[in-house]
């Protein structure tokens, strides 16, 4: 299409011309259809599942847009519209074109499209109209969107297991994961990196997983025998496109982890040991062949083929010095022992049994060295003392737990005994109480009896049971309180002690009140003889203080004296000269004088206060003081023996008897030496 332009010359025969511009304009025609340069026929574009609405943009960012041409030259003949109403519903609701540009627009988030295909492709097909064709003859393109999905990586085996053997390096390659979208990509994406993480199972951080290249290496030493956890590991590993850091285990597919069985080979390392236990135990004439003695334990963590994998036998049995009447031999004693690991090692229990009957003449103790060597014959002994224990050593406790509790709780009634007691506490045996004649009468069903003995530590001697006893008594709720918290209550000491029964207060705490009470009793016996004989004092001192007040008065006469006492002192004899004193009476009726007329020493200290208390310390009394009246008076006497009325003393100037003279003579007025022989018993 376009204008030509020309110019017509004419020209004569004799060489005239003339000229004409001439103009042809040739007008177009549709006779071209539109033509697609973009995309081309059948091919992919790369989009991304997480579009969201909006301009629709391939995978490198750039828009999606088709492209066509048209031949003609007219605009009205070349300008062409898109549409997409060829293509599916589906498509057509997501997906929207430009009728102009060709551009297209997503209408909804790409990740809820309904109609993907199991490539995760969307077929779309594009109409170019120039306006001059039939519907059938419009020109039109079909291309795919390819959805690039972000796929986890994925494992083809979600178990995998391993055997690694202890004490040896590990450098294991683990399996790989696969990523579906690194099979299929847009031209020029590089692949996705795959990174791999331990996310559980790694116990004390024992391996390390490399992130990129999936080896599996330890960080510390394996050892299988660390315990039952160092045994095995269950590692769960993960697949992840992010490389930054460890993803959490929720945010994983089930198809990206793996979960990797380690099991520890084992290799025979380990020296089979004798676990912590008593090392001693006792023997009585009441024990009888078979009966348990000592329980130990020996331990060997090594896995072995079958359930002999420890050798276990005594390999000396030696008297000990000082013993006597014990027998020798390998065979007075023997072993029963049993894996309680099963065959697989572990633990084993060992019985000590006693193999002869005791005699009552027998003492001292035994030493016996057990061995333990496993199939390597690696080995190890440990040496125990069985202890000749005479009855009086003895010592049983009952306890209402049962058999099993007791035994299991063995090394811990050891430790409490010996934080109360002063001296080391060995049990000899351990059984279920089915003794009935035992002082609790209640049901002993379930409980335990605890056979056992005291031994001083420093001299390695039996306690008595007695000793113990007294011990016992004294930190009894110490003890109780100790057992209360392993879980152990005490029942019974041999059949003495119940504290189900009656009060719990021991019996040191009761001698102590009863002590107390009796010597309470005794004070306040002394208080009230110290009151009396203080009291007695008093009145002697205030009768000596009266008398001297009135002789000051120079008063003589004994009834003014009398009634001074009276007075002063109550409860004075006041019939003191009415034959209060019988010695007064017998002089009265042998010398015939006049009632009115007394002797001065006829009051009776035990009749009352004596007007002549302290005659006795006066010089002419101190040859007489606290002399029998029977055996030695009359040997102090200078003159020969007389009777009664021979020591009657002469009336003085006003009719009264005096003592002013000396005992015995005339002359000096005369007294009774009777009162002053002996003065307790006046």
């Amino acid at each position: 299409m376009g204008n030509f332009f020309y110019t017509v010359q004419i020209t004569d025969e004799v060489g005239m011309s003339n000229s004409m511009e001439c103009a042809i304009k040739v007008k177009d025609t549709n006779d071209n259809k539109p033509q697609f340069t973009y995309p081309h026929e059948g091919n992919f574009i790369w989009i991304k599942e997480s579009a969201e609405p909006g301009a629709l943009v391939d995978w490198f960012g750039d828009n999606v847009v088709v492209k066509a041409t048209d031949a003609d030259a007219d605009p009205a003949y070349n300008t062409i519209t898109y549409d997409i109403d060829l293509s599916e519903e589906d498509v057509k609701a997501w997906f929207s074109i430009n009728s102009v540009d060709g551009s297209f627009s997503l209408q909804n988030t790409l990740a809820s499209f309904p109609a993907f295909t199991n490539d995760n492709e969307i077929q779309v097909q594009v109409q170019a109209n120039d306006g001059g064709q039939d519907n059938n003859e419009i020109p039109s393109l079909s291309f795919v969107l390819k959805v690039e999905k972000d796929f986890p990586p994925e494992y083809d085996n979600i178990f995998r297991p391993i055997i690694i053997t202890e004490n040896h390096s590990v450098r294991e390659s683990l399996q790989n994961a696969t990523d579906r979208n690194n099979e299929e990509h847009p031209d020029g994406r590089p692949d996705q990196s795959i990174c791999y993480f331990i996310l559980d199972g790694n116990t004390n951080d024992t391996f390390e997983l490399d992130v990129h290249t999936n080896i599996l290496t330890n960080r510390t030493q394996i050892d299988r025998d660390c315990g039952t956890t160092c045994q095995s590991y269950t590692l769960l590993i993960a697949a992840t496109n992010n490389c930054a850091e460890a993803p959490d285990v929720e945010d994983v597919d089930e198809t990206g982890k793996q979960n990797l069985a380690i099991t520890i080979k084992d290799e025979n390392d380990n020296i089979p040991s004798f676990q912590n236990g008593s090392r001693s135990a006792g023997l009585s004439i009441d024990d009888k062949t078979d009966d348990r003695l000592l329980s130990l334990t020996v331990k060997d963590v090594d896995e072995c083929g079958n359930s002999e994998c420890l050798n276990i036998s005594i390999t000396s049995i030696n008297v000990g010095i000082g013993s006597q009447g014990l027998p020798e031999g390998m065979d007075t004693f023997k072993l029963e022992t049993k894996a309680l690991g099963g065959i697989l090692g572990g633990i084993y229990s060992i019985e000590v049994l006693l193999n002869f009957v005791p005699s009552g003449e027998m003492k001292g103790f035994f030493s016996i060295e057990i061995t333990a060597s496993d199939q390597d014959d690696q080995k190890s002994s440990t040496e125990i003392e069985i202890v000749m224990i005479a009855l009086e050593n003895v010592c049983e406790f009952s306890f209402s737990n049962s058999l099993s509790v007791i035994e299991s709780k063995q090394e811990e009634l050891i430790s409490v005994f010996n934080g109360v007691f002063p001296y080391a506490f060995v049990i000899d045996r351990i059984s279920a109480d089915t003794n009935p004649t035992r002082a609790v009468k209640e049901d002993v069903s379930g409980n335990t009896i605890v056979r056992s003995h005291f031994v001083n530590s420093t001299t390695n001697q039996p306690i008595l049971m007695w000793d113990a006893w007294v011990e016992f008594d004294r930190n009894l709720k110490q003890l109780l309180k100790d057992l209360a918290t392993i879980e152990v209550s005490l029942r019974q000491f041999g059949t003495n002690f119940n504290p189900n029964n009656g009060s719990d207060v021991p019996i040191g705490t009761i001698i102590l009140i009863i002590s107390t009470v009796l010597f309470g009793l005794m004070f306040g016996f002394l208080l009230t003889a110290y009151c009396i004989r203080t009291n007695n004092l008093e009145r002697k001192v205030k009768a000596m203080e009266t008398v001297a007040e009135v002789e000051t008065k120079d008063s003589k006469n004994d009834k003014i004296i009398l009634t001074a006492l009276q007075e002063n002192v109550p409860g004075s004899n006041e019939f003191a000269d009415e034959g209060a004193n019988p010695i007064w009476q017998v002089a009265m009726e042998s010398n015939d004088y006049d009632d009115e007329f007394k002797f001065d020493d006829n009051e009776s200290v035990s009749s009352g206060d004596s007007i002549l208390i302290g005659v006795e310390e006066q010089t002419d009394f101190t040859n007489y003081k606290d002399i029998d009246v029977d055996m030695d008076l009359y040997s102090k006497v200078s003159r020969p023996y007389k009777t009664l009325d021979s020591y009657q003393a002469p009336p003085n100037e006003d009719g009264l008897f005096t003592m002013s003279g000396g005992i015995g003579g005339v002359s000096g007025g005369g007294g009774n030496p009777l009162y002053d022989s002996d003065e307790d018993q006046a």
